[in-house]
């Protein structure tokens, strides 16, 4: 019932509102996951940067795409902007959550029977 009313009152946002798999809840809005327990909030970047992965479905997102997209940098230009904020977002989340490799990303997101 709490979460029928949680999803209720955010229905009408144009936000994220989902479940990821059998014990976690990720709402864009507030910029969180979380469990029954236990909530971990994310930095706008982080919260965007989630976002992103799970919208493209366990599949691999590149960096320098997000370079682009995310902080707008030219195609040309080096950072590790995208790098720290990714290993940092892969730090906060439940082990196994998320993969990183040197050009990519992305979710583990366990499919619900």
């Amino acid at each position: 019932n709490e979460l029928l009313s949680l999803i209720e009152k955010d229905s009408q946002d144009q936000s994220i509102f989902c479940s990821i798999d059998d014990q976690w809840i990720y709402n864009q809005k507030s910029a969180k996951i979380s469990t029954k327990d236990h909530s971990i909030l994310f930095t706008d970047k982080e919260n965007i940067l989630f976002a992103r992965m799970l919208l493209i479905n366990n599949n691999w997102l590149d960096k320098d795409l997000l370079l682009r997209q995310v902080w707008n940098y030219h195609e040309s230009s080096e950072s590790n902007t995208v790098g720290t904020h990714l290993y940092n977002l892969k730090q906060k989340l439940p082990q196994g959550m998320m993969e990183l490799n040197n050009s990519s990303c992305r979710l583990l997101i366990k499919k619900m029977v």
